[in-house]
């Protein structure tokens, strides 16, 4: 995988520029909250190592800071919901909305130590 990922960069950076869409998207309704998110994400990239990153580690660390970015929104939605009144359906609709997206981060972060971990133990 890492010798396909290497010999095709423009994967990655379409992954990353797909990742981007999407942030956007999901960020378009608020210009202030989305520069905020914005440089966290970026910040977040940075503190994950996307700098020294393979492609193969740079394709999961876009993945976490998408599932982290998906999961900021749903609490956000959550804790909406929370302020005030609502029907139970509403209710078990945002707590399972929470619980996926919060499955989905777990594995995003789960699956980029396993290639971190991977990538220390192949012989150079």
């Amino acid at each position: 995988m890492r010798s396909w990922l290497k010999e095709r960069p423009e994967v990655c950076g379409q992954v990353s520029d797909l990742m981007k869409r999407v942030e956007n998207k999901l960020l378009e309704d608020n210009p202030l909250v989305s520069e905020f998110i914005g440089l966290r994400i970026l910040e977040m990239r940075d503190e994950l190592g996307w700098e020294e990153s393979s492609m193969l580690e740079r394709l999961h660390i876009e993945q976490v800071c998408l599932c982290w970015l998906r999961l900021y929104l749903v609490e956000s939605g959550h804790a909406y919901l929370l302020d005030g009144s609502h029907s139970l359906s509403a209710g078990r609709y945002w707590e399972q909305r929470l619980d996926g997206a919060q499955k989905r981060f777990v594995r995003a972060t789960n699956g980029l130590a396993r290639v971190k971990k991977l990538l220390v133990s192949l012989p150079k």
